[in-house]
This record gives C-alpha cells, sequence and structure tokens, in this order.
C-alpha cells in the first residue's frame, strides 16, 4: 500500500547550527550521523560538515525532497530516498524496480554516494559503487504503514555499525519495516535492537550477517 502525508515542522524548524555545535561531543564519538532534511538545511549542512571534518560517516536519508546545494550531497556517505524523492532528485519518474535500476547507477556516480531508493511495496534497490542489487519487502503482517520508511533508514544505519555488508544491511532494513508496519503506531511501533532480537529469531531465513544479533 501507500500513503498521503503533509508535514508540519513545527519544533524541527528552530534546530539550528548551535545544536549541531552542543552536539559536536556525540558527533566526534559516533560511527555515523544520520540525518533528514525536516530540519533547516543550513543546520543540515552543518551537521554534515561537523561528520565529515571528524572522519565521521554520513547517512543522509534526503527527505522531504527539497533544493541541496550542490556540495551536500558528495560529502554524505550513503543517500537513501524514496521512489518520489528519487523522482525529484533524478528528475526522472521511479515507478518499478526497472526505472530506480536505471536512475539509480548514474545518480549515486554524479555524488560519490552509495544511494538506495526505497520502493514501497516492490522492496528496495541500491548501489554501492560496484553492485547494484533488487532487496524485497520482508514478509509481513500488514497493520499501519506509518514509520516504514524512518524504520528502514534507521535500521540500515545500526546494521552498517554492526559491521553487516551493504545488501545485508538493506536486509536487515527490510526487517525492522515489517517488524514496524505489523503493529499500531508509528514510533511506538519502530523496533529496538532487542525486540529485533526477537522478531529474527522467528523470522523463516535469517541472514548470515544477522547472526550477530541472536
Amino acid at each position: 500500500g501507500g500513503v498521503l502525508s503533509t508535514i508540519v515542522r513545527g519544533a524541527n524548524e528552530t534546530v539550528a547550527p548551535a545544536d549541531v555545535d552542543a552536539a559536536e561531543p556525540l558527533i566526534r564519538d559516533a560511527f555515523a550521523v544520520l540525518v533528514q532534511l525536516e530540519i533547516p538545511v543550513e543546520t543540515v549542512r552543518h551537521a554534515v560538515e561537523t561528520a565529515c571534518r571528524h572522519g565521521v560517516r554520513v547517512i543522509l536519508n534526503a527527505a522531504p525532497a527539497r533544493a541541496l546545494p550542490d556540495t551536500l550531497l558528495p560529502l554524505c556517505d550513503t543517500v537513501i530516498v524514496n521512489e518520489v524523492e528519487a523522482g525529484f532528485y533524478t528528475g526522472r519518474p521511479i515507478r518499478d524496480v526497472r526505472e530506480a535500476q536505471s536512475a539509480i547507477v548514474p545518480f549515486a556516480r554524479d555524488y560519490d554516494v552509495r544511494a538506495v531508493f526505497t520502493l514501497g511495496a516492490q522492496g528496495s534497490v541500491g548501489f554501492d559503487g560496484r553492485d547494484l542489487c533488487h532487496v524485497p519487502p520482508a514478509p509481513a503482517r500488514v497493520v499501519e504503514t506509518t514509520g516504514a520508511g524512518d524504520s528502514f533508514v534507521g535500521g540500515f544505519a545500526k546494521a552498517q555499525s554492526l559491521g553487516m555488508g551493504f545488501r545485508a544491511s538493506l536486509e536487515f532494513a527490510a526487517r525492522c519495516s515489517a517488524a514496524t508496519i505489523s503493529r499500531v503506531g508509528g514510533q511506538d511501533a519502530m523496533p529496538d535492537l532487542e525486540q529485533m532480537q526477537q522478531f529474527l529469531k522467528f523470522s523463516a531465513s535469517p541472514l548470515p550477517d544477522e547472526q550477530v544479533l541472536l
């Protein structure tokens, strides 16, 4: 299924570069910094530049789609967007796996990033600079789809921090989404690591890399 939503920025619009500076000790010691575009672009840019200064990788969920400085994306390690956002950034319609695969490689190479296009019920397409892959969605009993994308992005970041490979991280992210949409709620439905460990124990076919969680 799909979802239509609108955005009321509220407190997010007040997040400033000074808030990034206050968090710099945490950024310096982090494995990665995960950033979205629900805060001002100047704050996003400052967070990305701060992470880069400390040699910390950046995972950018470039959502919601908006105009960005040309210099921002090349500073990121991985850029994750859904099919609508991918269409905005590539200037091409992204309606299925084939179109995503055709668009993602030049996008990733243009900005020198690893890229992931999520496609809802069609799974995700990823390109790490060498290999192009399509990861189907994990089986799930769908209750509510709110938060599925955010759970996917968070799951990918966590998997990377645990040393999983690129495709395995996408597989794990898909399972995080599956766990989320099988419950009612948005943030409340997103699994923590302990809940994912339980979810994977009952998975029909755990991935080899996921054994680090069990």
